[in-house]
């Protein structure tokens, strides 16, 4: 057990993540279970830097199944971002662990690839899709752990795909750079030995496409959600059409442009010609490769897909849900706790005094609330209290008043830049009433030494 803070303690390591750490960790005021993500800290400015990024990446959500930034601490070693813990593993550790069919792995990369397109039209998917990056719940939901890092490996999206299916299939964690090596470890995978001859070269083929960008990020999305249906129809099967070895029909699909129709075609032709020259038992076991396994369709079927999509949407919704919240923040329910500081000083909370306490006139004078709720509010209107923390006095002056809410701010003495909110009570996304009040903090700078 590791301290973070006189609030926060590190209990246990999970996983590297690509700019840091992630830990299991407890929140001993509310004594509740939380994330740390530790992050080495390098200078003051990269660390305002950093801060900054954390809310200019996050969106505001009500939905609590997903990861959330609580808080942040800071001492002369780490950045801690503090996020709300769920229970579950990364994929990575995941892939280390479970060996998905050919059918899983596919329906698990087209649902995701399916709703990063979507989300890809909304804002640039500059974050990480690595498996360590990503974290699945116990209940099979998908979320991002650090949306905020600009990932510096990234490539296109389809690229991204095609090198998470390859993971999946070879339980490989690093995917070559070169096509032939790329194709040699799909064709070593036991996994591909679940499928026909023509559905591997189709799958290695289209993998191959998708690593060298000569598909769009869609097109393998619905070819790869294709591949594991590529079954014969019942005609097909009994012989009532013309029946050809595969040597012919796949010579007839040669007119066809799209390259996976003419392995789906060779597929079905090759059921017709292995079922007509099979015996029962053989035919039999060929028809039962080619359908869908019981696991892959009630894990993985139209439940698991619906369940992806809207997961990973709101979790890049939810992934940092406080803008910007700051260093040194004991305590978020109270204003009694004294904060850590680096080195082990630490300095009380001060009551403001006439000159520190400097809201506007019209706030300081509880007669005129009820002038400003009937005049900018209505009490029995509950709204989300805006997130201020991060911004200049300015700017949080006009973000409350904008959002139908009066405010107080009080000036304390912080490691952050001078006119830089740090704290806000209620904390951003809570509920209130229209008219009602949010209190914030702004630093007056570095203690004097």
């Amino acid at each position: 057990m590791k301290p973070v803070s006189n609030r926060y303690t590190r209990e246990e390591f999970i996983i590297p993540l690509d700019q840091g750490q992630l830990y299991k960790g407890k929140d001993l005021s509310l004594n509740r279970i939380v994330f740390i993500y530790a992050v080495p800290y390098q200078s003051q400015s990269l660390a305002e830097a950093y801060l900054q990024a954390i809310g200019g990446s996050a969106q505001v959500t009500n939905n609590p199944q997903y990861m959330h930034v609580f808080d942040v601490e800071m001492d002369h070693d780490y950045i801690y971002v503090i996020m709300k813990y769920i229970e579950g593993q990364s994929l990575q550790q995941l892939i280390r662990t479970h060996t998905f069919t050919f059918r899983e792995a596919a329906a698990f990369v087209a649902g995701i690839g399916h709703t990063l397109a979507e989300i890809a039209v909304e804002r640039p998917l500059n974050f990480s899709i690595q498996p360590s990056n990503l974290w699945m719940t116990d209940q099979g939901q998908l979320t991002i752990v650090n949306t905020w890092d600009t990932h510096s490996g990234n490539r296109r999206l389809v690229q991204e795909l095609s090198g998470l299916f390859f993971r999946l299939l070879t339980r490989r964690e690093q995917v070559p750079s070169d096509i032939e090596s790329l194709r040699h470890g799909l064709q070593s995978s036991p996994i591909l030995n679940e499928l026909l001859e023509p559905q591997r070269r189709a799958a290695v083929e289209t993998i191959l496409h998708a690593h060298d960008e000569r598909m769009s990020a869609l097109a393998f999305i619905q070819s790869i959600k294709e591949l594991p249906e590529a079954v014969p129809t019942d005609d097909h099967v009994n012989g009532h059409d013309h029946v050809s070895a595969p040597d012919e029909n796949a010579q007839s699909a040669n007119s066809m442009t799209r390259p996976e129709e003419k392995y789906v075609f060779e597929l079905e032709a090759e059921l017709r010609y292995r079922s007509r020259n099979a015996t029962p038992g053989e035919e039999e076991a060929d028809r039962t490769r080619a359908m869908p396994s019981l696991l892959s369709r009630t894990l993985f079927g139209a439940t698991m897909w619906k369940r992806l999509s809207i997961g990973l949407s709101l979790a890049l919704l939810g992934g940092a849900v406080f803008v910007g919240v700051f260093a040194f923040l004991i305590d978020n329910t109270g204003r009694k706790e004294t904060a850590y500081m680096p080195g082990g000083a630490a300095s009380g909370r001060q009551q403001p005094s006439e000159t520190e306490q400097q809201p506007k006139p019209e706030d300081n004078q509880p007669a005129k609330e009820t002038e400003a709720t009937n005049n900018g509010g209505d009490s029995s209107v509950i709204i989300p209290v805006p997130a201020l923390t991060g911004l200049t006095k300015e700017a949080a002056e006009k973000q409350a008043l904008a959002s139908g809410l009066r405010y107080t701010y009080y000036l304390e003495t912080n490691q952050l830049a001078a006119g830089t909110v740090f704290k806000q009570e209620p904390m951003p996304n809570e509920q209130a009433a229209k008219g009602s009040r949010v209190t914030f903090w702004i630093s007056k700078g570095n203690p004097a030494p």
